[in-house]
């Protein structure tokens, strides 16, 4: 079981609070979104959960283990982390990329090219695309080239900040597809971050929306709209007013 347990989160950058108090109780297998405004501290819990910023008070804990100072190394080693536009390193090929952290945990070459195997066939990429460098492929290639390495070392707990933000359309709603059914079939804790209500419905199990640093409410964004915890939830939908067009996909 890989549930996820945040707990009391805050987190101040100088006399700004971030987070107030934030507590979640994400369940193993489940796909869960954090969705909100900019600034309104999704993604800084996001990289609180990834073990990359420190809380002035609260905790973690996946399946059971509470990540603390002595264990960030073996934490960070359960996380599939695909972060905005990819971020892939640009003097690497795909494939190199992708097969990077594997590499320094010494995998052998017969097990890392099964998985990668696996992993290519998981996202739907050409195999021939690997051997390209990342300028010399699509951004929707480049996103796909991400969840490979985010997944490819069997990760308890994957997370995603707007992975798809900068994609077009078209691109953005087949790799969203594409996602779902990884999701699906790897059956693993996601946490994603993302303003589009859109893809907050198609995606996710659960919702938690996000206003100056605290929870507004968590559920499904079917209840969000017949259950408003606070008019602002009310106000946040009704900005995306296409978001009910795509949820019926």
């Amino acid at each position: 079981m890989s549930d996820l347990a945040i707990k009391s989160i805050s987190k101040t950058f100088g006399t700004q609070t971030v987070l107030q108090n934030v507590s979640l109780q994400i369940s193993s297998g489940s796909t869960h979104v954090l969705l909100g405004s900019s600034g309104s501290g999704k993604s800084t819990l996001l990289k609180i959960v990834l073990g990359i910023v420190q809380p002035e008070s609260g905790t973690l804990s996946l399946a059971g283990h509470e990540l603390n100072s002595s264990n960030r190394t073996s934490w960070l080693q359960r996380i599939g982390y695909v972060p905005q536009e990819g971020r892939l390193f640009p003097h690497l090929t795909g494939d190199q990329n992708v097969r990077l952290v594997a590499e320094t945990l010494k995998w052998t070459t017969k097990k890392l090219n099964h998985r990668v195997d696996e992993v290519t066939e998981l996202v739907s990429l050409e195999p021939e695309l690997l051997q390209r460098f990342p300028h010399e492929i699509s951004g929707g290639q480049r996103q796909r080239l991400a969840i490979m390495r985010a997944i490819l070392l069997d990760p308890q707990l994957i997370l995603l900040d707007e992975p798809l933000g900068a994609l077009d359309p078209i691109v953005r709603a087949d790799i969203q597809y594409r996602l779902r059914e990884i999701f699906r079939h790897l059956r693993k804790t996601v946490l994603v971050v993302t303003h589009d209500i859109s893809e907050a419905a198609y995606l996710a199990d659960d919702v938690t929306l996000f206003k100056d640093g605290h929870i507004l409410q968590t559920g499904t964004i079917e209840s969000f709209v017949s259950n408003p915890a606070d008019p602002y939830v009310t106000q946040f939908l009704n900005a995306q007013r296409s978001w009910e067009i795509s949820h019926r996909w």
